[in-house]
């Protein structure tokens, strides 16, 4: 199993043996998001400013795809949490927000190759750092319930 796919999902037990001791299901879902999102941003940031380091930069977008890993579901569950009475119009108004990303990511990172790899990776760590700002409202909402 991989280990963004078990962190994301929590312990598993496999012929008796616990395969992941640590699990994010003990924290509430919008912290996990505002976590994963907040590492997401790290690392990014992060490898904006390793140039041309192969390795090093490999293993930051290695734990950046294991926080987009963790914040995935994290997300989906702050969704159904938060609205109740429309769950299912609310998760596919988030899929539509999926798929409307996914159509203009490739358009607006060929908008900013002029910046190069590092500055599109800030750009991407300053968009992470306001999906962080737009999951806060989640988290207050969550802990007067």
């Amino acid at each position: 199993m991989p280990v963004a796919y078990a962190l994301a999902c929590g312990p598993h037990q496999q012929d008796g043996d616990l395969q992941l001791e640590f699990s994010l299901q003990r924290l509430a879902a919008p912290l996990r998001a505002v976590l994963a999102f907040a590492l997401a941003a790290l690392t990014v940031a992060a490898g904006s400013f390793l140039g041309g380091h192969t390795v090093p930069l490999a293993l930051v977008l290695l734990l950046f795809v294991a926080a987009v890993a963790a914040a995935a579901p994290a997300v989906v569950e702050t969704i159904n949490a938060t609205a109740p009475h429309a769950r299912g119009a609310a998760v596919a108004l988030y899929g539509c927000s999926m798929f409307i990303g996914a159509s203009l990511g490739p358009q607006l990172t060929g908008a900013l190759t002029g910046l190069g790899f590092g500055g599109i990776l800030r750009v991407v760590a300053a968009a992470l750092v306001l999906g962080i700002l737009l999951a806060l409202p989640a988290l207050r909402h969550h802990r007067t319930q």
